[in-house]
């Protein structure tokens, strides 16, 4: 869970345009909530103490930067 937000259970669809005149419904990413940047824990080598890790900011990794997920289609049982 990352900290200072706000998690949402229920998805934000919305909708895009990727190809002109063509919309498609896609899921907001639940990780950036659509911003595309993401804190990321970063290894920092240290040789003498063994290394640690540190936070910046960077592509988010669930969406790959662009804001948004594709829908999951239901699975037929």
């Amino acid at each position: 869970m990352a900290r200072g937000k706000i998690q949402n259970p229920d998805p934000v669809i919305i909708r895009i345009s990727r190809y002109c005149n063509i919309w498609e419904e896609v899921q907001e990413c639940p990780e950036c909530h659509g911003e595309c940047m993401a804190t990321l824990e970063v290894p920092v080598i240290d040789h003498m103490h063994g290394g640690f890790l540190t936070e910046r900011d960077g592509e988010c990794p669930t969406c790959e930067g662009r804001g948004w997920i594709e829908l999951e289609e239901p699975e037929d049982a």
